[in-house]
């Protein structure tokens, strides 16, 4: 008896995988349901390449836009350099130097004695004999700082004409706004290494939810709004310096 329930219940396990095997074999060969498979690939197919295409658009400005600021960041970062040097040398430093020796020759070429507050000399003053003596000398000296005090008006004149710390200014100026659109874009793309792993499941969101927006697609749409409001700003900075 127990050997005849053991062969009942192995032949009814036996009839129910064969069953089963059946049905599954009977629904993989449906040419309905298969057709129904094939055209649902294929529309996942098409926004799959939809969505990369736009995106990989979008990459390729991104990229250009990139290379495009960075070797503007690069110019800026020489000009702040040329113009530095030149207003410290050509500027800063003579000028500086000219006032310097004006006023050295005067205290040399000048007596200094110390005064009450009426004007008059005052009690126990010390009044200090030039360094410089001698009638033809003290021309010579005076002569020599009305000589430096043209060279310095010169030097002025010409540098408010070069105006080269104004530029080095507004060069350095550039250079934070360029590094702070450098660091806003390379931000923006890692989006674009973040996309390449979820676009096969977004495209099967959209295939199965038509009437859905997409929320890969407004990031996208986005970022381009992002990047002209980027070269936006590229150009404005552009005009601003030249």
């Amino acid at each position: 008896r127990k050997s005849r329930y053991v062969d009942l219940v192995g032949n009814i396990i036996v009839v129910k995988y064969i069953m089963t095997d059946a049905s599954n074999t009977s629904a993989t060969s449906d040419p309905q349901l298969l057709a129904e498979k094939a055209k649902k690939r294929e529309k996942v197919r098409k926004v799959k390449d939809r969505l990369n295409e736009k995106v990989s658009d979008l990459a390729k400005e991104y990229n250009r836009l990139t290379n495009r600021f960075e070797r503007a960041l690069i110019e800026h970062k020489l000009a702040v350099d040329y113009f530095e040097f030149r207003s410290f040398w050509f500027d800063f430093l003579p000028v500086t130097v000219i006032a310097a020796l004006i006023t050295v020759i005067g205290f040399l070429i000048s007596g200094k004695s110390t005064h009450n507050d009426d004007g008059e000399l005052a009690q126990n003053a010390v009044e200090f004999e030039p360094l410089l003596t001698g009638d033809k000398s003290r021309q010579l000296w005076s002569l020599a700082v009305g000589i430096l005090g043209a060279i310095s008006s010169v030097l002025n004149a010409i540098g408010k004409r070069t105006n080269y710390q104004s530029q080095c200014d507004m060069h350095r100026s550039a250079v934070k706004a360029l590094e702070k659109i450098c660091l806003t874009v390379d931000f923006e793309k890692d989006w674009f290494h973040r996309n390449a792993k979820y676009v096969d499941e977004i495209a099967k969101k959209i295939v199965n939810n038509p009437e859905q927006r997409s929320e890969h697609e407004d990031v996208a749409n986005k970022m381009g709004a992002d990047l002209k409001s980027h070269q936006a700003s590229f150009k404005a900075m552009q005009d601003a310096c030249c």
